[in-house]
């Protein structure tokens, strides 16, 4: 937790009669925003992965399958060549 969001968080424990209901509610709503944000941004990366994957393998083949395995996500994203998907490994 940054410095920043604790000394809200102290300052609004102070300042509120019923301290630690209000501290609770706050630190969940917190956290609850992070984790969503995380989340999102983990389920857009892995779509994006698996749809370049798609299309790269739909121009390479023309009789290529439609149907595409979701058990080897972790290996479509080990194997991408995909500029933005290789930097966000290196980040």
């Amino acid at each position: 937790m940054t410095t920043e969001v604790k000394k809200k968080l102290n300052q609004i424990i102070i300042r509120s009669k019923n301290r630690q209901s209000n501290a609770a509610k706050l630190l969940h709503k917190i956290t609850k925003e992070i984790y969503t944000k995380i989340w999102k941004n983990r389920c857009k990366n892995i779509s994006t992965t698996i749809a370049s994957n798609h299309n790269d393998h739909s121009t390479q083949n023309v009789t290529h399958n439609l149907t595409h395995s979701y058990t080897n996500i972790n290996t479509d994203i080990e194997n991408n060549t995909d500029p933005k998907t290789i930097a966000m490994k290196k980040a």
